[in-house]
């Protein structure tokens, strides 16, 4: 009894202190990222100094290096990365500032820009697969009925036209990516939006100041903040895109949609190569390292 009655002593003595309560709290959430991200990627970037379990320092890395395989999928991962995030950036910020305005129907539409975000990737790869089929399209039918095309195109497999990292099945697929991610970028910015106090406006116009120099001079920099770190979220998301890339296209055709994070998946699970794959992740660990590095910094500096 006299230990039970010291260990409730004890619990009470370190759980008194107003400052350890926090970090207790915090226990259960950095034992999962732990768990969940740093041991993972650790045993991941290990898996790249080996090779059947065997040493071989930095091999992988000088195979993977000397192919272009690698460089292909690294140049459409950077395309698809820097794609994503100007298009849907756009994208959401004139919805948001739409929707920030007093329209009819405003909160249906808030509800209806939200679906492709929180649809599961199987189910979006699904219907757009069947939307670019190539002798289902609806697209397909709505150009060759408006007399801009002749015969069908192979939306996911015509990788004939091909400028750099942009061909017809990568633009294909990053529409897809593009109407998955916008939302996100439109309720930060929505959010943002609606934190602005409409006096700074009425001021503005007072002066004389146009809705073009309203924007340039009180909604983004007052935005800004928040763009700019859902800019760095995003990119890092994006560079780790798995999902909608594998499901629709498979990285192909000839690679021309293949992302590092594919290319780390085909080489784990259907090449067996777990050096390659621990090499290609250790590579790819160093490109998000740098905006994951500035987030971090621009987070302490602002707390």
């Amino acid at each position: 009894m006299q230990e039970v009655s010291q260990i409730k002593k004890t619990f009470k003595g370190v759980f008194a202190s107003d400052l350890s309560v926090p970090y207790w709290m915090l226990i259960p959430g950095v034992i999962g990222i732990v768990f969940t991200n740093i041991i993972p990627s650790f045993r991941a970037v290990l898996l790249g100094f080996q090779e059947k379990g065997s040493w071989v320092w930095f091999k992988n890395y000088a195979k993977i290096v000397s192919d272009g395989a690698f460089w292909q999928s690294l140049t459409n991962t950077f395309f698809w990365s820097a794609g994503t995030l100007v298009c849907s950036t756009i994208i959401g910020l004139f919805a948001a500032i739409l929707l920030n305005r007093s329209l009819p129907g405003r909160s249906f539409f808030r509800t209806i820009f939200i679906v492709p975000w929180v649809t599961p990737p199987v189910v979006a790869a699904m219907v757009w697969k069947y939307l670019y089929d190539q002798s289902l399209s609806p697209f397909n039918f709505l150009l060759k009925t408006a007399g801009i095309i002749q015969d069908n195109i192979s939306f996911l497999g015509n990788p004939q036209w091909q400028v750099g990292p942009v061909t017809v099945p990568m633009l294909s697929v990053l529409v897809i990516n593009i109407w998955a991610t916008f939302p996100f970028m439109m309720v930060m910015i929505l959010a943002a939006l609606q934190n602005i106090s409409d006096a700074l406006y009425e001021a503005a116009q007072i002066d004389g100041a146009g809705k073009i120099k309203q924007f340039f001079h009180i909604t983004l920099p007052s935005i800004t903040p928040v763009l700019g770190i859902s800019l760095l979220l995003q990119g890092i998301w994006q560079f780790n895109s798995f999902n909608l890339n594998y499901l629709v296209a498979n990285g192909g055709p000839l690679g021309t949609t293949k992302t590092l994070a594919v290319s780390i998946y085909q080489e784990a699970f259907m090449n067996f190569d777990t050096g390659a794959a621990g090499a290609i992740s250790g590579l790819m660990l160093l490109c998000v390292m740098i905006p994951a590095i500035f987030y971090i910094r621009k987070s302490v500096k602002s707390l």
